[in-house]
C-alpha cells in the first residue's frame, strides 16, 4: 500500500468519523500484514501521471494503479465506479470486496 493511499484512508476516516476513530483505524491498519511504500521515484511519478491522464480516476487512486503495475500486484477495492473501466482493459488484476 502506498503511503498516499494510507493517508487517504486516514483522511476519509477523520472526515467521516472524527479523530478518535481515525486514529483507531490507523492503528489497526498499521498492524495488518501490509507493506507500506514510502518511496517515490521519477518512473513511478510518470506511471502515476499516465494513469491520471488516461482514466477518470482520482490522483490518489492513480498511486494504487501505478503500484499494482510496478509490483505486478492485485488491486483490492470496492470502488467499481472508479476502476471498472480499468478492470475491463485486463491491464491490471482486481479483487473486488463487494
Amino acid at each position: 500500500m502506498h503511503a498516499v493511499n494510507l493517508g487517504e484512508v486516514y483522511y476519509d476516516s477523520l472526515r467521516v468519523s472524527g479523530i478518535e476513530q481515525a486514529q483507531e483505524l490507523f492503528a489497526k491498519v498499521a498492524k495488518l500484514p501490509i507493506t507500506f511504500i514510502l518511496e517515490v521515484d521519477i518512473h513511478f511519478i510518470e506511471l502515476v501521471g499516465q494513469y491520471k491522464t488516461s482514466y477518470r480516476v482520482s490522483y490518489a487512486d492513480c498511486f494504487v494503479l501505478a503500484l499494482a503495475e510496478r509490483e505486478a500486484a492485485i488491486v483490492i477495492s470496492t470502488d467499481h465506479h472508479e476502476f471498472d473501466v480499468i478492470d475491463d482493459t485486463g491491464k491490471l488484476s482486481f479483487y473486488w470486496l463487494r
